[in-house]
């Protein structure tokens, strides 16, 4: 699986590697005990979206497939959710370009992070 971690706000996208796993009409997916909605499956690959968790956790990977369950190999954790506590520097140019410093606790918990200013 990857990612193995993602905040416990849920959404983290996972994506879970194997075979025939587009069987019937697809897994139930369960991601240390929440549900992960399956966004797309083929025959080897399954992404899902996972849930929020209302503490951090660590578990198993279950894909379950009527009475046929199957573990995927690694745990997936939710952590504490990524809080920022600054960024520098707090003006840039209009154009674009300027890098910033974004600092904070559990920023590693979010795959692919993104920052929306208005």
């Amino acid at each position: 699986i990857s990612p193995t971690l993602g905040p416990k706000a849920g959404g983290t996208v996972l994506t879970i590697q194997g075979h025939h796993l587009d069987i019937s009409t697809g897994p139930q997916v369960l991601v240390a005990g929440q549900v992960c909605t399956v966004h797309s499956i083929s025959d080897e690959t399954l992404v899902c979206i996972t849930t929020p968790s209302d503490m951090p956790t660590s578990g198993p990977v279950l894909l379950a497939w009527g009475r046929a369950t199957r573990h995927a190999g690694d745990l997936f954790t939710y952590t504490e959710n990524p809080t920022i506590v600054g960024i520098s520097p707090k003006t840039g140019f209009y154009s674009g370009g300027t890098v910033l410093n974004v600092t904070g606790v559990n920023l590693h918990s979010v795959a692919h992070p993104r920052l929306n200013f208005s």
